[in-house]
């Protein structure tokens, strides 16, 4: 597989949150040929670990994921019809725009925020949030590249209406407790 197209497919997987046996589907690629493709070093270890995760999660919460299906299907048609272009300035564009799309909402706008006391909205809230389940990203991370407080992301959690992204992100914290080997504070 080509390695480019290998990036795109695991950025849908994590968008549309798809198991590797309903990717590989939606994809029409072999599943072993695929986890394969995926278990090289071309993808960022970011997108590994959260790949890693997303296994864990797809195998922990278990349903139709009616919505993200529909969603990849979207993608990938978009992706198809991009690809069907000659070679040019204006497909490498929209290829560009493509995976900027994938890769999720910029949360960059927490690091221009004074760090103390600042206070997001509703909105702002629930992009991080779906930012730190995409990417998997631990507490302890999200304050040191974010500087955002462990504790406020636990209460935003807590905040959140008993919906999917409230369930998705208990998983996530199971799984990055068990996963941590190292000292625990005792606050």
């Amino acid at each position: 597989m080509n390695k480019n197209l290998v990036i795109i497919y695991a950025y849908i997987m994590l968008e549309c949150r798809l198991s590797i046996e309903k990717a590989s589907e939606i994809f029409r690629v072999d599943k072993d040929t695929f986890q394969n493709n995926l278990n090289l070093t071309i993808l960022p270890i970011e997108v590994m670990k959260a790949l890693k995760y997303l296994e864990f999660e797809t195998k922990s919460y278990v349903s139709d994921n009616k919505r993200g299906i529909f969603k990849a299907n979207l993608y990938i048609r978009k992706l198809r019809k991009i690809l069907a272009k000659p070679q040019g300035e204006e497909r490498k564009q929209e290829l560009e725009d493509l995976v900027n799309d994938l890769k999720g909402p910029d949360i960059r706008f927490v690091l221009e925020k004074n760090t103390i006391g600042v206070m997001y909205t509703k909105e702002e809230k629930e992009q991080i949030l779906k930012c730190r389940l995409k990417y998997a990203v631990s507490g302890k991370n999200m304050e040191t590249i974010f500087h955002i407080d462990k504790g406020s992301i636990v209460k935003w959690e807590r905040e959140l209406p008993e919906e999917e992204l409230k369930f998705r992100l208990e998983i996530l914290r199971r799984y990055l407790n068990y996963k941590y080997t190292g000292p625990r504070s005792r606050k």
